[in-house]
């Protein structure tokens, strides 16, 4: 599973929080999970934690480059 963003839009979020690392990565979470629970209600799918940490962890990674 991934939360399709667009590259730009994600380039330009990361750059910025990079920038302001304190809330950066609640911020991130919540609009990674706001489009993958839209993403996941379309496709009929359940959501689970699992994808929460999923994405907890894909944030952590992308802010650590």
């Amino acid at each position: 599973m991934s939360a399709l963003i667009s590259k730009s839009l994600r380039s330009e979020v990361l750059t910025s929080a990079k920038e302001k690392r304190a809330g950066a990565v609640e911020t991130l979470v919540k609009m990674y999970s706001e489009h993958a629970k839209a993403a996941a209600k379309r496709a009929k799918r359940p959501w689970t934690e699992e994808m929460d940490k999923r994405i907890r962890t894909q944030v952590e990674k992308q802010l650590a480059l």
